[in-house]
């Protein structure tokens, strides 16, 4: 696979995007925001994704921490090249430039 699939910083607890953290809903497990998802670490660890499509974020910030997090764990396995294309989700409007 070139990309992994859109991702949620932090994955959603129910509904479109749901991950799981150790097995259970972001709410439920204790998780940081910018903890990753056991899907998070699966395409990186095993499928060696690479490029990795963020379609929202809790706050730069944790998108930041989030990063770091996944350089970390991928620097550890090899091929620890990593590309994470942040897209904005949200209309910026002329009058708030």
């Amino acid at each position: 696979m070139l990309y992994s699939a859109h991702q949620s910083i932090p994955g959603a607890s129910k509904g479109f995007g749901t991950s799981t953290y150790n097995g259970k809903s972001f709410d439920e497990s204790g998780a940081q925001p910018s903890d990753l998802s056991d899907a998070q670490r699966k395409f990186l660890t095993e499928d060696n994704v690479r490029h990795v499509l963020v379609t929202r974020v809790q706050s730069p910030e944790v998108a930041a921490r989030w990063n770091n997090n996944v350089q970390a764990l991928v620097e550890g396995i090899g091929h620890g090249i990593l590309r994470s294309l942040i897209i904005p989700m949200r209309r910026i409007s002329p009058s708030s430039l």
